[in-house]
């Protein structure tokens, strides 16, 4: 591309804000606080199972953050209608142990 804030977006690898846009560092506090705020709702209504449709980034910043075993923004990136199934133990997220388990690849 010819656009020079386009190019430095992409050799940053997406951490520099995204022109005319946010960071990935603003982008991943606004998932995690919507996620945690849904989760939250979940919870108070007794929810066993909910789904999430949500874009690959928004994925990849969760999972990054509660996803266990633990890895990177990017090794959690997926494939157009790919997605992931993962278990919350209640008890443990409302200790303060906040993780998402048994994480499965969904199609």
């Amino acid at each position: 591309s010819g656009d020079g804030e386009y190019q430095a977006w992409v050799d940053s690898g997406g951490i520099l804000p995204f022109p005319g846009g946010e960071s990935r560092e603003q982008f991943t506090e606004r998932t995690l606080h919507a996620f945690l705020q849904a989760t939250e709702e979940l919870l108070e209504e007794k929810t066993g199972m909910a789904a999430f449709v949500v874009h690959g980034g928004s994925i990849m910043s969760i999972l990054g953050e509660y996803g266990f075993p633990k890895k990177a923004f990017y090794e959690w990136q997926v494939k157009n209608g790919q997605g992931f199934l993962v278990h919350l133990d209640e008890t443990a997220w409302r200790s303060g142990d906040r993780k998402l388990t048994d994480i499965r690849s969904i199609l």
